[in-house]
């Protein structure tokens, strides 16, 4: 991921770190030459100014490093993050349902997280690695049967590594499913709040199943740092195995042992703080490089699902401008057929085939009970599905690939899941009487206000949420409205309000409304009735339908 996310050239940073690494080792040389030249009486001017410059290089090479890989770190991150999104904007709506919120949550913030967070841990290790190679390349020269014992010993230690690394690996992803159950069960006790309130046993049974989840999430962290503790151990014997070795058993076979074994101790002795951290800086890369595999695979799973695929190139460029389509006679479903995937063994719900024609400036109520597949339709009418059978057309235009977004473009929505953001997007031209006028109509005006594009509150009731939503729909200024359930949880007097005054306005205006509605006192002011049942369309007025 460093290499491929990285912007400058990464080999810039690895060569700093390989001078504070060589800078760092020379202080090791220069200290044991200087140690000799003390026994003798030798000058040592010219090795304290060596030893200055070698500190010099250290300390500037390594302030380098750390600065330009935390620079380096963040700007992937930003740019990782940006790019999933990006992605997911570019999806189908049946993509982004299939992913699930929390997995989405757990990579771009958790696992983004971990590897932002592990950066510096890393140019630490990476930079030990380097003063420990090039102390075990000058314990070479004085002795190349020690340096043939620290290779056994450092093949010893590397499988131990190998093995413990691959099974912690496979721990960490599994920790990492866990914390993505323990993300959907929080953000459950959030948006379920009344629900577990209310109902002290659901509450209670939430409440078990969401202990058991952190249990084993916490369970499998400390499962795999076990693993790497015990890893550790090992390696810490075999070091001191290695130091024993040196000191109790080269010397046997040594024809002038004195200096050299005094040497390789110090060597030795001198490299083990920077051994202990490239030690302990395992697990925290292995859980990094489980991270990254995360947000590789959630990268191509989106990926895999976009008609296209995004190019690097396209990471912050917005989508283009697309140019609604001409609507000006009607909007027309002709044997559009939807069918579900099939679950449990079961054939999956089929909505359809469905015949609708819809003129413009009309106004149509569908009606239906649950599980009718009120919402699938106008999911399919909104562009968010695509038909598996059949097709729309818009003034004799046919809808296709090529211009969905288009027909999207044409839209005015507010479905019973909507969000509201805290700013209004997309709407540059606003003007301020205009905002005001439509607050003031949907009765909210007293309620929240919309300044500069920030809106001032959103702590409101289900029903004022729906008239803001209504509101900024409005403003967005669409032929086409499509809006589910829209007058539900209102009040009996601005529910007839609603029908009897906002929409007949929207029909002066020439807009077109489709609507679900319940609301059968109000069916007589509908230019067209439809009640859907079992997937199947059928009139309720087929005097009026035009």
């Amino acid at each position: 991921m460093l290499r491929e996310e990285s912007e400058n050239n990464i080999y810039i940073l690895v060569a700093v770190a390989l001078t504070s690494g060589i800078s760092n080792s020379a202080l090791l040389i220069i200290i044991n030459q200087a140690a000799e030249n003390d026994s003798t009486g030798k000058d040592n001017s010219y090795l304290f100014i060596a030893c200055l410059i070698c500190v010099g290089l250290y300390l500037l090479s390594n302030w380098y490093v750390q600065r330009k890989s935390s620079q380096q770190i963040e700007r992937i991150i930003r740019k990782i993050r940006i790019r999933i999104i990006n992605k997911i904007r570019r999806s189908e709506l049946q993509t982004i349902e299939e992913l699930g919120q929390s997995d989405v949550y757990g990579r771009v913030t958790s696992d983004a997280l971990t590897i932002s967070q592990s950066i510096e841990t890393m140019v630490r290790a990476f930079q030990s690695a380097l003063l420990v190679l090039f102390s075990f390349i000058y314990i070479g020269f004085m002795s190349v049967k020690a340096l043939a014992v620290i290779i056994g010993v450092i093949v010893l230690g590397a499988l131990s590594f190998y093995r413990t690394a691959e099974v912690t690996g496979k721990i960490y992803s599994q920790a990492s499913q866990k914390q993505n159950e323990f993300l959907s069960m929080l953000n459950g006790f959030l948006l379920g709040f009344k629900e577990v309130k209310v109902n002290s046993q659901k509450s209670n049974g939430a409440f078990q199943f969401f202990k058991e989840i952190t249990k084993e999430a916490s369970n499998l962290h400390v499962k795999a740092m076990f693993s790497m503790v015990n890893s550790n151990l090992i390696s810490r014997f075999l070091f001191y195995l290695l130091l024993m070795a040196i000191i109790f058993i080269i010397p046997a076979y040594e024809h002038h042992p004195d200096k050299s074994v005094v040497k390789i101790s110090a060597a030795i002795l001198f490299i083990l703080g920077p051994l202990e951290g490239l030690i302990s800086a395992i697990p925290k890369v292995v859980e990094s490089n489980a991270s990254a595999m995360n947000i590789a695979n959630l990268e191509r799973k989106i990926e895999g699902q976009l008609n296209q695929p995004v190019e690097q190139k396209e990471i912050e460029k917005e989508i283009s401008d697309y140019r609604p389509l001409t609507f000006e006679h009607a909007v027309k479903m002709e044997g559009i057929e939807y069918q579900y995937q099939r679950k449990y063994d079961t054939d999956g719900f089929i909505v359809g085939p469905i015949n609708l024609t819809i003129n413009k400036g009309q106004a149509v109520f569908i009606t239906g009970g649950n599980g009718a597949g009120k919402s699938t339709l106008l999911k399919l009418l909104c562009g968010l599905y695509y038909p598996k059978a059949g097709k729309i057309l818009v003034d004799k235009v046919k809808v296709s690939s090529g211009n969905y977004q288009r027909y999207r473009e044409m839209l005015g929505i507010v479905l019973t899941d909507f969000h509201l953001f805290e700013r209004l997007f997309g709407l540059p031209e606003v003007q301020q009487e205009q905002i005001d006028e439509l607050l003031e109509l949907m009765q909210i005006h007293n309620k929240t206000e919309i300044v500069d594009g920030k809106i001032s509150n959103l702590n409101l009731s289900t029903g004022q949420r729906k008239r803001l939503a209504l509101v900024i729909s409005l403003l967005e200024d669409k032929p086409l409205y499509i809006f589910d359930e829209i007058a539900a949880d209102q009040d009996p007097v601005f529910k007839k309000f609603f029908y009897t005054e906002i929409l007949s306005q929207l029909k002066a205006q020439g807009k077109t409304v489709i609507m679900v509605t319940h609301d059968n006192e109000y069916f007589h002011l509908a230019d067209a009735c439809y009640r859907l049942q079992d997937g199947q369309l059928s009139s309720l007025n087929p005097n009026k339908n035009g």
